[in-house]
């Protein structure tokens, strides 16, 4: 915690100077950077505040991949404030944009290997046709490859993250349970000890009283 609390001082600290100097990227940078702290601190409500700057930002400056990470952290966030509803729905947002660049990527590169097919057809028709047809599926499985890679890679890195958020928030609990117990432990030993005194102290009162009555000085 005290290292995220540095963080968090840094990063609005970059957050200022940036904002000073006019740095849309560099704000869209402290933005997120601070939402995932947040989120990550447990606190929705501000990682939900810096999570609808950097979207805002990324629809001004159309970073669509920055406007997809801030989307999919909103969800987060709402899913920490316990509104799954919303959360539920930048998620099929996040979903979408996502969905949607990938068909934007494939289609730019076929668009691509298309324009380089048109050129080698118009300078070698007869020669190159059939090896640029085998080229071009080629390319075309190994895009559907990369996609396929990417998703897994994106399902395992959430995977992770999720799985250290796990581990942080049990850790923080066990710690708060041990505390705890230790707390109620040294109150009853305190307890133990005073009582045990108190014991001592009427039974050395008893003590001296008797030996008020005997005469006999060998006794005493």
């Amino acid at each position: 915690d005290e290292l995220r609390l540095r963080a968090l001082y840094l990063f609005e600290h970059c957050e200022t100077i940036f904002d000073k100097f006019g740095s849309k990227d560099g704000l869209l940078r402290a933005y997120e950077a601070l939402g995932n702290v947040y989120l990550a601190l447990e606190n929705g409500e501000l990682a939900l505040f810096y999570y609808s700057k950097e979207v805002a930002l990324s629809k001004e400056m159309g970073m669509k991949v920055r406007l997809k990470r801030a989307t999919l952290g909103i969800s987060n966030a709402y899913e920490v404030l316990g509104n799954f509803e919303k959360s539920l729905v930048y998620y099929r947002s996040y979903i979408v944009q996502n969905d949607s660049m990938m068909v934007e990527e494939t289609s730019h590169e076929l668009n691509v290997l298309a324009a380089e097919y048109e050129s080698e057809q118009k300078e070698n028709k007869n020669e190159l046709l059939e090896s640029h047809n085998e080229l071009l599926v080629n390319e075309v499985s190994l895009n559907k490859l990369k996609v396929g890679r990417n998703r897994i890679l994106l399902a395992f890195t959430s995977l992770g993250i999720l799985s250290a958020i796990i581990i942080i928030v049990f850790v923080r609990k066990h710690n708060r349970v041990v505390e705890r117990q230790n707390k109620e432990r040294g109150a009853m030993l305190r307890e133990i000890h005073h009582r045990v005194k108190n014991n001592l102290q009427i039974v050395n009162s008893l003590l001296r009283f008797q030996s008020y009555e005997i005469t006999d000085k060998k006794i005493v």
